[in-house]
């Protein structure tokens, strides 16, 4: 449920406008976002061929499974509207209202601030998820780990890499 509420909330837009971007949202290209040779580095796994199969009406997701299948996927990177937090207490109240708004619970002990690319950068450790808000844009990374690794070193590499590259 945890992990539902956080792709709902991350990518709620309040009520004042962002600024447009410089590329439109279903223009972007989740999979061309990270390389190969990226995710290995960070996660320890390599990953299969990229998997963009979401729905058509969604925000641009990609998929990329574990090439020898040791693990469900490798990452999981999603792009969504975001609403040009500047502080993480201000995302935390946003977050919450729309929750409540939608009669949904929320706990704000499941985010935690962290360093990141972002304005605003959250780890929902129950998750393992990452969300990097910037500017009208959040990027969200969803990443297992080999046992060497650290899930949120990783996922802030990735959104590093996929934040780089968004235009």
């Amino acid at each position: 449920m945890a992990a539902l509420l956080a792709v709902v909330l991350g990518a709620c837009g309040g009520d004042t406008p962002s600024a447009p971007p410089s590329t439109a949202l279903d223009e972007v290209d989740a999979c061309a976002l990270l390389t190969a040779e990226e995710i290995e580095e960070a996660t320890g796994i390599a990953p299969g061929a990229p998997d963009d199969s979401g729905p058509a009406s969604g925000p641009p997701m990609c998929n990329w499974p574990a090439a020898d299948n040791s693990h469900p996927f490798a990452v999981s990177l999603l792009v969504a509207p975001s609403d040009n937090y500047t502080s993480f207490d201000g995302a935390l109240a946003r977050w919450q209202e729309s929750a409540e708004g939608m009669g949904m619970e929320f706990d704000a002990n499941d985010y935690r601030e962290v360093e990141g690319p972002g304005t605003v950068n959250s780890w929902m450790e129950e998750a393992g998820m990452l969300q990097a808000h910037r500017g009208n844009r959040m990027v969200q990374v969803f990443a297992q780990v080999a046992p060497d690794r650290d899930g949120l070193a990783a996922s802030t590499a990735l959104a590093r890499h996929a934040m780089a590259r968004l235009k």
